[in-house]
């Protein structure tokens, strides 16, 4: 502690400065897959960028997320596969669909499929209300045709310009994580479990030749 007569160090008044310039601000704690969406989970698109323009308009300053990272079989964010991924539930439809990878029937399909015991309506917020609980796998389940449809038409050349200016940029950044986690993903998918300790001794001892022949194949 300083005496009475001591001078501030120069670490001393920038944290007083700092502490005088800083005002009083209020926010929310709101997990993303619980705000407002087309259908079950809100997004990292329209939805997220409607809640924070309500936010804005509301005089509030901050928005405190859950994590984002991929969920696990239980659904909760903090058993992840990944700290640097995120959830592919979160990935937002309609920009695939306004970068022209989607069409506007694919969306349909994945919001309001039909019903299985009634083949002439479709699955809507008036026929399934919505539950405080979210059915993760049956979220996944619906957006998965959208994925596959959006990967085939990128990986053909077929729309997602924004996305291909970023691609190699992201790559690079991310360069030293995405690959592991694309053939870990690739793996639980294939052996059903994402405990490696269940998987094939080749793929987990990281055998070379097994990993390529994984990646090439999947």
């Amino acid at each position: 502690m300083n005496s009475p007569n001591s001078v501030p160090t120069t670490a001393q008044r920038r944290r007083v400065d700092g502490l005088s310039k800083t005002s009083r601000s209020s926010g929310i704690l709101a997990p993303l897959f619980s705000i407002p969406g087309v259908r079950d989970v809100g997004s990292l698109g329209r939805s997220a960028r409607s809640f924070a323009d309500f936010l804005e308009e509301a005089g509030q300053s901050w928005w405190q997320m859950l994590p984002i990272t991929p969920i696990d079989e239980t659904g909760s964010p903090y058993a992840g596969r990944s700290a640097f991924a995120s959830e592919t539930l979160y990935v937002d439809l309609e920009d695939f669909r306004d970068e022209g990878l989607l069409d506007d029937d694919d969306l349909v399909k994945a919001w309001f499929p039909r019903l299985p015991n009634k083949p002439g309506d479709s699955s809507t917020p008036q026929t399934d209300a919505r539950s405080e609980r979210i059915d993760y796998q049956r979220s996944i389940q619906r957006r998965e045709p959208c994925w596959k449809k959006a990967y085939d038409r990128y990986s053909r050349g077929a729309g997602g310009e924004k996305y291909r200016r970023e691609e190699a940029r992201f790559l690079g950044e991310n360069a030293d994580w995405i690959n592991d986690y694309l053939i870990f993903q690739t793996a639980a998918k294939l052996f059903g479990s994402c405990d490696w300790r269940t998987w094939p001794e080749e793929i987990k001892r990281r055998d070379r030749r097994a990993l390529a022949e994984l990646t090439r194949e999947n």
